[in-house]
């Protein structure tokens, strides 16, 4: 120790600890007191004497994030994963998960830069985590909502604690910093959590065209493909391009990748092949031109109906027969002699 050992100002280990204003250093290096790095001569001015503080210019540090101290419960995190907040304890996180409506919180920093939250205002936890609060982190991810590019929204995917590319109204824990295009992997991103701007002009299928806006699509949470769609697709005077080929949903007409095209009917008022064009007065004179003759526009009138005959029999007449009538003579009256005989 150099000084009084009532008041000792610095002490010196032989485990190499040293300690300024204490007699018992616990770290490497422990000072009771402030600390004050400044850049030369006449920068003493801006050092703050309270203790337990430290004046700086700058900080430099190897890693690229700022995180914070959190408890859990679950000994089972790693670094890189999504958290949300434990809706049963304060303070403290938990893996994030669809299945528990997870509201994004932050992801658990691999190596801090800066890590603010004194460890022993924690220490009642049986495990605390860093979470990034800002800058670059490593994040876990899977291809769920396809492959991710660099400047990719990140959010959380239907397994616990990976992220994946956001494709649709989601909160996002930041931006991809890599590409990705594995199964799963990690990648760098830069943590921001923030809310997607998708969610008005992709999830919900609207499309804001300076004019109005027209509902005609929507597009799936996970993969991101839109699913339906039930009206016409304006391009803006845009083009299609790297097309391999078009066709008409009743297969009535194809346009193939070597331009030839397939069609019923064929409606134009020019027709060229090659360098030779004919339209509709020209085409006309063509059957002329080699003996044929074209069919007139008048109306071919319609042969007279051939007479028909009908042929009808009269029916022979019913001979008529007449029954005698005999009359029964008057009473007390005797019959003739004559009406007897033959």
């Amino acid at each position: 120790m150099i000084g009084p050992s009532d008041a000792a100002k610095l002490t010196i280990f032989s485990s190499g600890n040293v300690g300024i204003g204490t007699t018992s250093p616990l770290s490497t290096f422990t000072t009771v007191g402030s600390a004050c790095i400044n850049k030369g001569t006449g920068a003493t001015a801006l050092c703050s004497t309270t203790a337990g503080t430290i004046t700086a210019s700058v900080f430099n540090t190897a890693a690229a994030d700022l995180a914070e101290r959190y408890k859990t419960d679950d000994p089972t995190l790693e670094a890189g994963e999504i958290t949300m907040l434990d809706p049963e304890k304060s303070l403290s996180v938990m893996r994030a998960s669809k299945e528990k409506d997870a509201v994004i919180f932050g992801v658990i920093s691999t190596e801090p830069g800066f890590l603010l939250g004194s460890y022993n205002t924690l220490n009642k936890a049986s495990t605390t985590v860093p979470i990034a609060l800002s800058g670059r982190v490593p994040v876990k991810v899977t291809n769920e909502g396809g492959d991710i590019k660099i400047g990719d929204k990140i959010t959380l995917s239907s397994t616990p604690g990976i992220g994946m590319k956001a494709t649709s109204t989601k909160a996002v824990i930041g931006t991809a910093l890599e590409n990705f295009s594995g199964t799963t992997g990690t990648i760098l991103a830069f943590v921001n959590v923030t809310g997607t701007k998708l969610d008005t002009s992709i999830s919900q299928g609207t499309i804001v065209d300076g004019v109005g806006e027209s509902l005609f699509w929507s597009v799936e949470d996970v993969t991101g493909r839109i699913k339906f769609i039930s009206a016409g697709v304006g391009l803006n005077d845009q083009e299609i391009v790297n097309v391999k080929a078009i066709r008409g949903s009743a297969a009535k007409w194809s346009i193939d990748e070597w331009g030839r095209m397939v069609v019923e009917e064929l409606k134009t008022n020019k027709l060229c092949v090659g360098e030779t064009c004919v339209d509709e007065s020209l085409l006309k004179k063509i059957p002329e031109k080699v003996g044929i003759v074209a069919p007139s526009n008048d109306p071919v009138p319609a042969p007279a109906p051939e007479p028909v005959v009908v042929s009808v029999t009269e029916p022979e007449p019913t001979p008529t027969v007449e029954t005698p009538v005999e009359v029964p003579p008057p009473p007390n009256q005797r019959p003739s002699l004559r009406r007897l005989l033959p």
